[in-house]
């Protein structure tokens, strides 16, 4: 279940560069306290990085602290998968696939 979520995560993270640790949250579905420790986890691994959160200058801020935004780290590892069919062979190289690693 955990790699999974870490999956969700890098994924999330792909397709919506510097979203908030309570955006995230809400598009993968977990709540903030079981998003922190898959992020911390790839923070440390170096798959995530942290970034100006989206919005940030975007004018005067809300209550609280302000978010930081995240963003999958391309300098780190990266994988390729290779998908094997009826139709032949495709390459889909991808970082998030090194999540649970």
């Amino acid at each position: 279940m955990r790699r999974h979520n870490l999956q969700l995560v890098l994924r999330a993270l792909d397709a919506a560069p510097g979203s908030s640790r309570a955006e995230l949250a809400t598009a993968v579905g977990l709540t903030p306290g079981a998003l922190t420790p898959l992020v911390a986890h790839l923070l440390e691994r170096g798959l995530v990085r942290p970034t100006a959160a989206a919005g940030d200058d975007a004018g005067p801020r809300g209550r609280g602290r302000p978010g930081v935004g995240l963003e999958v780290d391309g300098t780190g590892v990266a994988t390729l998968a290779v998908v094997v069919g009826d139709g032949g062979w495709t390459s889909r190289p991808r970082i998030w696939a090194a999540a649970g690693s």
